[in-house]
């Protein structure tokens, strides 16, 4: 500065230094994290979750929500034991910046996943008796003409593949005629068609039948014989295979 003073010391004088400082504007960020990776838990375990600050100032402030409610203490953590299922946990964070965007910052949700507590159990019953069985087909009439069977129901015997060359069931007043050695009455009156020994189309007859266990009950199948007669006179079919439903 000049002066224009009439009595002075100096005709000039400095003013004092203002030195400014030019800050940054932030913009605050806060980013929410789980203790439970997977965000998949068991009903009452605790969980933790963590407020990662960015650009939060020097002493920002939180504010933790469960499902859009206050919860929790001013803090980087919050801690729950008592979650249910779909809960959302998040928080907002009070930046305290010289120069900022805004002022607060809404954190990301964290969705949890609670499943329900189970107690195993097993349940220790008395074991069933084995009880033998037989049923007999006569041949006369498609169902059992005796069975001892208990625990288990046996359908009627049905055919299968009965295109092929063959008889049908046969009755006492006609004997299985046309097959050598088959005079008898209660004769099965079925002969394998020429075809291969199949249930497929095209393949030998068959004779099919369902055994179906009542609750609690399996079955074994041991043995199964033929009549005395055969269209080889040997006692039994030319050839003869055993089949399941698991078979097919």
């Amino acid at each position: 500065m000049t002066a224009n003073n009439t009595c002075q010391t100096a005709t000039t004088a400095n003013g004092n230094s203002i030195t400014t400082t030019v800050l940054n504007i932030v913009t605050p960020s806060v980013a929410v994290t789980s203790s439970d990776a997977d965000n998949s838990i068991c009903s009452g375990t605790s969980v933790t979750f963590t407020a990662a600050p960015t650009n939060g100032g020097s002493a920002p402030a939180y504010q933790w929500k469960l499902n859009g409610t206050n919860v929790g203490t001013n803090s980087t953590t919050y801690t729950n034991a008592a979650l249910a299922n779909n809960d959302v946990v998040t928080v907002v964070m009070t930046a305290n910046n010289a120069c900022q965007t805004a002022a607060t910052a809404n954190g990301n949700n964290i969705t949890t996943a609670v499943i329900s507590n189970v107690t195993p159990a097993v349940a220790i019953g008395a074991s069933t008796a084995s009880v033998a069985g037989e049923v007999v087909w006569n041949m006369t009439t498609a169902a059992p003409s005796t069975t001892t069977t208990t625990g288990v129901t046996i359908s009627n015997i049905s055919v299968g593949n009965s295109n092929n060359p063959a008889t049908n069931f046969l009755d006492n007043a006609n004997p299985s005629s046309g097959y050598t050695g088959a005079s008898a009455g209660n004769s099965m009156a079925l002969a394998d068609g020429g075809g291969a020994l199949s249930t497929a189309n095209g393949g030998s007859v068959y004779f099919q039948f369902t055994v179906t266990p009542q609750s609690g009950y399996w079955f074994s199948l041991n043995s199964i014989g033929f009549g005395s007669r055969s269209s080889n006179g040997n006692g039994g079919p030319n050839n003869f295979v055993l089949m399941s439903s698991a078979d097919n």
